[in-house]
């Protein structure tokens, strides 16, 4: 879409109405919408700019805000991040945790080892208590200790953050029903989903772990593109020797990883007469940012 009458010098002496359905129908039927976290001040921020239509001018704009809004996820709304959740998927990066020791145990259940660490100050604890009360991630720590000086510790404080501002929002619900995250973030957050789960609001419905490669800019155009790896190649083989072959294999092993974990024993649903398995499905996908083609179907 072009922002020069002299592209379309009539467009101007068209109706209104004509011109606002031109608008409509000028939106993309697919876009990536990729945010990151920001760990100094607990914010997201989006990692593109907002949609075309909302740049051209006020009548546009005007138009555009009927389909897309501002993503509300945590205490305010993401600055300058439309969505229109019907049709765009949101992709969540952080640095937080590292490729180490990312693949789980699938028969740990996770015994006790303390209590996690509350939200930040602004985030109302009192809303969400299920994220409050004690848990079994991580061991213990006075309450008068500074996070920071423990690095597992401040990873996994900022992970019930994130965990809290998703399942509080008004787009939550939306978020979590495909749920796009890099792996390293929800390596951390499946512990506290998975043991408070049957005490949350909100439950996730299908989850996609995410791995970006390639350094060239983001665009919302750019495709996700599933990973299939096969256990079993031919050694020499062109698979073998791809230069994600390594990459996607670890990929599809912490999807079966994960996978795994969501029919691990909670003692205390055990007890409770609850049920195990968590109802909900993962999937790997690569973002190429070197290689942009036609969008994955939903």
């Amino acid at each position: 879409m072009s922002s020069s009458p002299a592209d379309f010098p009539i467009f101007n002496k068209l109706p209104s109405e004509i011109r606002c359905q031109i608008w409509r129908e000028s939106v993309p039927d697919y876009r990536l919408v990729p945010i990151g976290y920001q760990r100094d001040t607990c914010a997201y921020v989006p990692r593109i700019g907002p949609p075309a239509v909302l740049q051209v001018n006020r009548e546009s704009r005007r138009e555009g805000l009927t389909i897309y809004h501002e993503l509300r996820l945590g205490p305010v709304s993401v600055q300058d991040c439309y969505v229109d959740l019907e049709r765009d998927i949101v992709y969540l990066r952080t640095d937080l945790g590292s490729h180490n020791d990312l693949i789980l145990d699938a028969g740990s259940t996770m015994g006790n080892r303390g209590r996690l660490v509350s939200p930040p100050r602004g985030r109302a604890t009192a809303a969400m208590p299920a994220l409050t009360q004690s848990s079994t991630m991580i061991e213990e720590r006075e309450q008068n200790e500074d996070p920071s000086h423990f690095p597992e510790t401040l990873a996994l404080w900022h992970s019930k953050v994130i965990l809290y501002d998703l399942l509080t929002s008004p787009d939550g619900e939306a978020l979590l029903r495909r749920f796009h995250v890099n792996c390293q973030t929800w390596s951390l957050m499946h512990r506290l989903y998975h043991h408070r789960r049957h005490r949350l609001p909100v439950h996730l419905k299908h989850l996609f772990l995410v791995y970006e490669r390639g350094s060239g800019p983001l665009r919302e155009d750019i495709q996700l593109n599933p990973i299939h790896w096969q256990g079993h190649i031919a050694r020499g083989s062109s698979e073998e020797n791809s230069p994600n072959y390594d990459e996607d294999r670890i990929a599809i092993k912490m999807v079966q990883s994960f996978a795994a974990m969501k029919s691990c024993v909670n003692r205390r649903d055990q007890r409770g007469g609850l049920p195990y398995v968590l109802n909900y499905t993962v999937t790997a996908r690569s973002l190429d940012r070197d290689n942009v083609a036609p969008p994955l179907p939903k």
